[in-house]
C-alpha cells in the first residue's frame, strides 16, 4: 500500500513538473505567498544525490506534505497563493525598485512579500508562525 502511494505521489509530482517545461519571469508586486516547487533539472538533481529510493520519496512525500498543509492554513487566511517551479526567474517589485530573488535551488519552499517589506523565505513545518512573524507583526521605530 504504502509504495503504491509512493509510485502515484511521484508520478504526480513528475507529472506537474514535465507540464512546466519553459522557464518564465515571474514580477511579484503585492502581498502572496510564493510556493516554489522544484525544476525538472532540480528533481533530477534530488535524486542523483538521494542514498537509495525511499529517500528520494521520503524527501517528496515531506515536501508535499508540509505545502499541502501549508497551502490549507495560507488560503484560510486569505493570503494569494503564486505557484512557480526553481527553473523560474523570480522578481519582487515595489513603488521604487524591482529585485530578483535566487530560487534555482529552492525545493517545495514557501516565500512571503509585500510590497515595501523584504521577500523572506519561511520554514514551512512552522508556517503558522512565520505567518505571525511576516504579516501580522508590526515593526516600530524606537524613539
Amino acid at each position: 500500500m504504502r509504495l503504491t502511494i509512493k509510485v502515484l505521489i511521484l508520478l504526480i509530482v513528475m507529472l506537474s513538473i514535465t507540464a512546466n517545461a519553459q522557464k518564465k519571469d515571474v514580477t511579484i508586486s503585492e502581498k502572496a505567498a510564493i510556493i516554489v516547487f522544484p525544476s525538472k533539472e532540480k528533481i533530477a538533481q534530488l535524486k542523483k544525490e538521494s542514498a537509495s529510493e525511499d529517500e528520494y520519496s521520503s524527501i517528496i512525500e515531506n515536501g508535499i506534505f508540509y505545502l499541502d498543509n501549508a497551502k490549507i492554513f495560507l488560503k484560510n487566511k486569505g493570503i494569494k497563493l503564486i505557484k512557480i517551479y526553481s527553473s523560474d526567474v523570480l522578481k519582487f517589485k515595489n513603488k521604487t525598485t524591482t529585485k530578483n530573488f535566487d530560487i534555482k535551488n529552492l525545493s517545495w519552499e514557501i516565500i512571503f512579500y509585500m510590497p515595501n517589506k523584504s521577500p523572506k523565505l519561511v520554514d514551512i513545518t512552522n508556517v503558522e508562525n512565520e505567518f505571525q512573524d511576516y504579516f501580522l507583526t508590526v515593526k516600530t521605530k524606537k524613539l
